[in-house]
């Protein structure tokens, strides 16, 4: 008789069974996927947050784990959803596995008064020349199954490690013209305590200022309690985060960028948030940010093989910045989100 069972974060061989359907799951069909390694993970789970809540649960036959799910609810802004991904390998596919999560997700949902299921789904994916698969992925045609739709198409891209000096010197002399007057800052892993409520104010502006499609969201809340807790997640899971800040000329903070480089998975980087503050835009500090931070980070990393990155798919200046550095897209991938089913 099937089973769904709670996920229980102490039990090591619950863990490596979870694990075990995640990591196939994940990486069906992707050459570029990026799952966690369990180190990472497990250390993101038991750390205590104010920020979010966690589930994981398992769906059991027997002895064996068929599919695992896992819910992160926010718990300071956008209380109304809960973030959801559901991982079935296709060898235990079309057996009600992933309908019997879902159904049981919903249940958990519905009890903690959420009212909006999100989840990030990848779907075709692209070749070196450029052509793409058109057809529906599994994940996608599970999603629609279940109501949702997708709100926001992302392209994951990729770049090839490490970059020729000469590149980033060449990228950053073409843009040193129109970013005169503005400084970068850096720093490693703690945000220093002069420049941490200007970052966080960048922080919680990301989401009204990139590409958001037809996502329904708030704002996110951003203060110094959230950042340190944010910094200390990552250290614990063994993450060091690269962070470039531009000054403007009046002593304001206008734009930033981020690197993390995972210690348990080691042939990676990813390239996460950047943001240029609309009235700083056409100083060219999108590229300026992201070249200082690659030449950095290259530096105490020369053996990284690849950087990876999310973009909107509508948001065109941060593609050609990508574009500029090298980076080729991969794979799409969709923010979809959908009512929790009555």
């Amino acid at each position: 008789m099937p089973d769904i069972q709670r996920l229980d974060l102490h039990d090591e061989g619950q863990l490596a069974a979870f694990d075990r359907v995640y990591l196939d799951a994940s990486r069906e069909g992707r050459p570029y996927a990026t799952p966690w390694p369990l180190p990472e993970r497990r250390a993101a789970w038991l750390m205590p947050s104010t920020t979010q809540h966690y589930e994981g649960w398992l769906y059991v036959t027997g002895d064996e784990v068929q599919g695992v799910a896992e819910i992160e609810l926010p718990l300071l802004d956008n209380t109304h959803v809960a973030d959801v991904s559901i991982y079935v390998p296709a060898r235990f596919g079309r057996r009600g596995v992933g309908t019997a999560l879902a159904e049981h997700i919903a249940h958990r949902l519905r009890a903690e008064g959420r009212r909006v299921v999100q989840a990030f789904i990848s779907g075709a994916q692209i070749t070196e020349g450029g052509v793409e698969a058109t057809s529906r992925s599994p994940g996608e045609a599970f999603a629609t199954r279940l109501g949702l739709t997708n709100r926001l198409v992302n392209i994951h891209r990729v770049l090839a490690l490490p970059l020729s000096d000469q590149r980033l010197r060449q990228l950053a002399e073409q843009a040193a013209v129109a970013s005169a007057g503005y400084r970068l800052v850096s720093w490693v892993d703690s945000c220093p305590a002069e420049h941490v409520d200007a970052y966080c104010l960048l922080k919680a502006a990301l989401l009204e200022q990139v590409p958001m499609g037809d996502l329904e969201f708030e704002t996110e809340v951003w203060g110094e309690a959230r950042l340190r807790e944010r910094e200390a997640e990552l250290v614990a899971m063994g993450r060091t985060m690269y962070v470039q800040v531009a000054v403007a000329p009046d002593g304001n903070m206008v734009g930033h960028t981020e690197i993390v480089v995972p210690r348990h998975d080691p042939e990676q980087l990813f390239q996460w948030d950047t943001l240029v503050l609309p009235e700083h835009r056409g100083h060219r500090l999108g590229i300026t940010l992201k070249v200082a931070n690659h030449v950095a980070v290259q530096f105490d990393h020369p053996d990284r093989l690849r950087a990876h990155t999310w973009n909107a798919a509508d948001n065109p200046p941060m593609v050609a910045v990508n574009d500029a550095l090298g980076y080729r897209p991969v794979e799409f991938v969709g923010e979809w989100q959908g009512p929790v089913p009555a």
